[in-house]
This record gives C-alpha cells, sequence and structure tokens, in this order.
C-alpha cells in the first residue's frame, strides 16, 4: 500500500497518529510533532486603537473574531447563531469572519444572517488575509467552534500567542492545546447556548478577559515554542535517511541493522505530548 512509502510520517498531535495507525500505518513508523508558529509575527500589541484603526474596526465595539476556512464543520453557524444571541441586548457587539469561503455557503451564511436579523455592520466577512495577527490582536474574544476532530487548530494557537482569550469547542486536540488549567474556556461542541452565554460573560468583564488572555500567551510560549522542534525535524529526516541509506548497503529492503536508531528522538520532549 501507499502507506509504507513513506520514510518518517510525522502527526502534529497523539490523536492524528492513533488515527493514522487506525487506517494502516505502523506505529513505530509514526513521529508526533506539535505545530508551532513564528512568536515574531504572532505576538502581544498594546494599542488595540492603533489596529482597529488600520483594520476600519470600530474603537469602541467589542469584537468576536473567527479566523480559519469558513466552512459548515468549523462550527461557523453554531457560531453565527451563538452571537446573534449576544447582539439582541448588545448593539456594540460586532462578529469578524477572517478566512475564504466558497460561494455557494457565502449564501447559506447571508440567508442565516436574515433570518437571525444581523446587519453587514454587526457581521463582517473580511475573506482571505496575509496578516492574520492584526485581527488577533484587535478582537476581544477569539473563538474555535469546531464540530469536527480537529487533528491541531493552529488558529487557537495564533489567537493564543497574540495574547487574546479564546473560546474553543470540545472536539479533537482544542481542549490539550488550551491546556487543562483554561477547561473553562472549553464549550460543548455545538452548544449555541454555552458558546453565548460564554461571550456574554467574558465581554462583560474586560480585565479579566485581557488577563487570560495573557496567560494562555504564556502557555503558548512555553509549550508550543518552535527551536526544539526544528531540531526533531531535523533529526527525523536525518535518521530516516540514515535507515534508507543503511538499508540500501545492507539489502535488508528497508530494514536497519540498527533496531534502536529512533530511540533517542522518542526520548525527546517534543516528540510527545506536553
Amino acid at each position: 500500500m501507499f502507506l509504507h512509502k513513506w520514510d518518517a510520517p510525522i502527526a502534529p498531535s497523539q490523536r492524528t497518529a492513533e488515527s493514522w495507525e487506525k487506517i494502516g500505518w505502523h506505529r513505530k513508523k509514526l513521529f508526533v510533532v506539535p505545530n508551532w508558529i513564528d512568536f515574531t509575527q504572532f505576538k502581544p500589541y498594546e494599542n488595540m486603537v492603533i489596529i482597529r484603526k488600520k483594520l476600519g474596526l470600530s474603537a469602541n465595539a467589542k469584537i468576536v473574531l473567527y479566523v480559519g476556512r469558513i466552512v459548515p464543520e468549523k462550527g461557523i453557524e453554531v457560531l453565527i447563531r451563538a452571537f446573534s444571541k449576544v447582539a439582541k441586548d448588545n448593539s456594540n457587539v460586532v462578529l469578524v469572519l477572517v478566512g475564504g469561503v466558497e460561494h455557494q455557503y457565502s449564501l447559506t451564511l447571508k440567508k442565516y444572517y436574515k433570518e437571525l436579523g444581523l446587519s453587514s455592520k454587526q457581521v463582517i466577512e473580511v475573506g482571505i488575509t496575509n496578516k492574520p495577527e492584526n485581527y488577533f490582536t484587535a478582537a476581544d474574544i477569539a473563538v474555535v467552534p469546531s464540530i469536527w476532530d480537529e487533528p491541531f487548530g493552529l488558529s487557537l494557537l495564533e489567537a493564543m500567542a497574540c495574547g487574546t482569550l479564546s473560546l474553543v469547542s470540545s472536539f479533537g486536540e482544542l481542549p490539550y492545546i488550551i491546556g487543562s488549567e483554561n477547561q473553562d474556556l472549553v464549550l460543548p461542541a455545538g452548544d449555541i447556548d454555552a458558546l453565548a452565554n460564554s461571550l456574554i460573560y467574558w465581554l462583560s468583564r474586560p480585565d479579566k478577559s485581557q488577563e487570560r488572555g495573557y496567560k494562555l500567551y504564556e502557555r503558548a510560549v512555553k509549550k508550543f515554542g518552535h527551536s526544539d522542534k526544528v531540531d526533531v525535524y531535523e533529526k527525523i529526516m536525518l535518521d530516516a535517511s540514515y535507515q534508507k541509506q543503511s538499508a540500501g548497503r545492507s539489502g535488508l529492503n528497508g530494514k536497519d541493522s540498527n533496531p534502536d536508531w529512533r530511540t533517542p528522538l522518542h526520548g525527546s520532549p517534543s516528540a510527545k505530548r506536553g
């Protein structure tokens, strides 16, 4: 099978590795290395007003943000319906959607806006941007409402790195990324009321929200810094190359004469879940 043609498959999470194993990958060939981001690009920005002015967003609005693919499995409709409940009693809240969306689904969403009484001033569709960090630093709250099994959740890590309070669904790796100490920010996937209530709670407590956002930033830096993971990737590639060359010389059809060649990597902290 094609699964066996890869020398060193790398999964972004233990959950993903387990799912690959179920479809035929050999467990001993799988490596787990969490994704990481550039912390020089994604970082807290002190003056939110300047960023909002640059983006054409209101300086006084309460901004709820989604960044990512705008598709049903990402829980967009859950977010929109939850936001509509918040907007009923607060005309100063704005939902900003950043990401690509297919034309047909865009039409579906517009029907939702009309059905829920949401105007174009309350829901702003930005489209794709190469500067998502600006939107993270401009937002009061970022939401990752996925209703599918997220293998990692890079946008969550980006939001955390910008010091933005983040609310996530209970699916996939999202609860792990946000941390056991932040499980009050994890909401049942697909639960509209739970998300609406959490948005109302945090939007009404800006000081507390900023404090928790900074805690998320600290976790992102501590758990998902990139330097050691680059070293791990390099080691994986070097070891895979060594095994292939060794197999070629020995004629062992892909079996290395040294069965413990992967052992040093398995002892690396970045090859495991923290």
